[in-house]
């Protein structure tokens, strides 16, 4: 019998699926989440927790439309990176060392040596792009979360074998 590909360690097995649930549910239900999810909540939806309890459905359609929002970035941004990754490959070497001038660059920076006048600015979103009561804006919201939280999740969690 002629031997296989080699498999991934990050193959879709019905154990690993469990396993990855159990691990997402433990890190949801530890004392570092739970508290902040009333908070959460009134932030995702802009209503009180006794609005939230009279109006459990239309808190339950923005926290939809923000999850729908956080995903997309998700698939969207791991597609474009897979699909990028295997593009540059060949210039695997330059990119290296251009992100090591990079890291030494903002290495100067944390030092106070230095100071880009573009880095020294601040810029917010105003009230108004934050108001709390179109699903649309639910989504937006979800969009900008996963485009905050994607180069956390996805590198460190890439699967360097496959």
């Amino acid at each position: 019998m002629p031997a296989g590909p080699p498999s991934c360690p990050q193959s879709r097995s019905a154990g690993n699926v469990v396993v990855a649930f159990a691990a997402g549910l433990l890190s949801f239900l530890s004392p570092c989440v739970l508290p902040l999810i009333p908070s959460y909540v009134g932030f995702l939806t802009g209503m009180t927790v006794e609005e939230v309890e009279r109006r459990r459905g239309t808190a339950f359609l923005h926290a939809v439309w923000f999850v729908a929002g956080f995903s997309l970035v998700f698939v969207l941004l791991g597609a474009g990176a897979s699909a990028v990754g295997n593009l540059l490959r060949d210039y695997q070497v330059w990119l290296g060392r251009a992100g090591g001038v990079l890291l030494i660059l903002f290495g100067l920076y944390l030092l106070g040596i230095l100071r880009p006048a573009f880095l020294m600015r601040e810029r917010r979103a105003s009230d108004r792009f934050w108001a709390a009561f179109s699903p649309s804006r639910r989504r937006r919201r979800g969009w900008g979360g996963g485009w905050c939280c994607w180069p956390c999740t996805r590198w460190g969690s890439r699967c360097r074998s496959c």
